[in-house]
């Protein structure tokens, strides 16, 4: 008698989580909770990243929030949210210069607004980062970033 042996894909986001649990593995509850506990990871929800006096004016900081990595900034006592990678040529803008509501690339000095991601240099920006949603719950900063889009399946990952 052969052993049955199957390659399972790992879950990317919550659709591919939802799809594993509809299929023919997720037979015993303990594969069910698995996948339930992966579903919940990659739901959309705001994320506490920080406490509030964590990050000094004038400064940010980087966390990861729902597979991407995440700058918060502190500008005059405001909290921001944008990604964290300069879509230029992918520098941390965490780490760039601070000042007048807009962060400067340190690798190439593009500017980019910490409120909206706009990129600050072109008087017709079509480049921006990522903004994300930022509360603060009583001491708690939290970021909402969304899930990623869902990844194309390709007809061998369908085999």
């Amino acid at each position: 008698m052969g052993i049955l042996t199957t390659t399972v894909r790992i879950p990317q986001n919550r659709q591919d989580c939802e799809r594993l649990a509809k299929s023919p593995l997720a037979v015993s509850r303990s594969i069910e909770s698995q996948v339930n506990l992966l579903a919940e990871t990659f739901m959309s929800d705001f994320v506490s990243v920080a406490k509030v006096g964590d990050i000094p004016d004038g400064e940010a900081r980087t966390f990861p929030v729902n597979g991407r990595m995440v700058a918060v900034f502190n500008s005059d006592g405001e909290l921001h949210a944008i990604n964290d990678t300069c879509p230029h040529m992918g520098a941390s803008l965490a780490t760039g210069h601070v000042e007048d509501g807009a962060v400067t690339c340190p690798w190439h000095a593009w500017r980019y607004c910490i409120k909206t991601g706009t990129w600050l240099d072109n008087p017709n920006p079509k480049l921006a980062t990522d903004c994300y949603q930022l509360r603060v719950e009583g001491d708690d900063v939290q970021v909402l970033v969304p899930d990623p889009p869902p990844r194309p399946v390709t007809p061998a990952e369908n085999d």
